[in-house]
């Protein structure tokens, strides 16, 4: 798949979102979320329910292919391979651009991955 952005989610549910090439300019430490967006996309059918349960507003919607990455002490990403990873310092790979991930609480880690999960495109 060909990476063609990615989104850094914050701990203060700040959101960066840029071109791989500018991953060396976001913020390189209290990490939580990373989603790599892919050119490669799908089709995806979205609704609204009404009271009486009945879909409305149907619509087919296109959303990008993506990774996710959380839940670590490390995100990369290779400049040679344009692959993006997480785990720990051991794992970054030779000449990898690191940043760095922190720990919250559970009740703030779920207000950061529901913002994830309500943020699926990949705008330029």
């Amino acid at each position: 798949m060909t990476p063609i952005g990615f989104k850094i989610y914050y701990s203060a549910s700040t959101v960066i979102g840029s071109l791989p090439t500018d991953w060396t300019l976001a913020p390189g430490t209290d990490v939580q979320v990373i989603v790599v967006y892919f050119a490669e996309t799908y089709q995806i059918w979205k609704c609204e329910w009404d009271g009486q349960g009945q879909q409305v507003n149907g619509r087919w919607e296109t959303e990008n292919y993506v990774e996710q990455f959380h839940s670590s002490d490390y995100y990369w990403l290779d400049p040679t391979t344009q692959t993006y990873g997480q785990g720990t310092a051991n794992e970054v790979p030779q000449g990898a651009i690191s940043k760095r991930g922190s720990a919250i609480s559970n009740a703030d880690w779920w207000v950061v991955y529901n913002t994830v999960m309500e943020d699926r495109k990949w705008v330029s």
